[in-house]
């Protein structure tokens, strides 16, 4: 099995990602009326290390799939991502998808959410499970997902 692998179990990624809108809406709130955040840069998400696996797995299951997603290596990944960056770019549409974006998700560094924290008393409210149940919910209100 290849060394670095996306969405391998075994792998821990932070958890870098909002867990619910209002969360954000928060933060962004509380950087606005903050003079001191100015020009700075804040991690609005939780800390709590997840899986890359765990992360997708529930919009996998969103879908009705069994089981965890499908595991890639990052070569892999990066080349599957790069062909469909390219097939957007050939039909004239925009996306973020490609190299970058699996490096990305590939990386297992540690980001804070301290600067939020202590500079603009920002802490997020919603956890995983919580904002995953709540987007499923918008998904399917909004007839996005069946």
């Amino acid at each position: 099995m290849p060394a670095a692998r996306l969405a391998d179990a075994a792998r821990r990624t932070d958890d870098t990602r909002t867990h619910d809108v209002d969360d954000v809406v928060d933060g962004i709130i509380a950087a606005a009326v903050t003079p001191a955040a100015a020009g700075r840069i804040f991690h609005l998400g939780g800390e709590t290390p997840i899986t890359t696996a765990e992360y997708f797995g529930h919009f996998y299951r969103m879908l009705g799939k069994p089981g965890p997603p499908k595991s890639y290596s990052t070569r892999t990944a990066v080349a599957l991502a790069e062909v469909a960056r390219l097939a957007f770019r050939v039909r004239g549409k925009h996306t973020e998808l490609g190299k970058g974006v699996m490096e990305m998700l590939n990386k297992s560094r540690p980001v804070s959410n301290t600067a939020a924290r202590e500079l603009l008393g920002w802490w997020p409210q919603v956890d995983l499970a919580e904002g995953m149940r709540r987007t499923e919910q918008w998904l399917r209100d909004e007839g996005l997902l069946a």
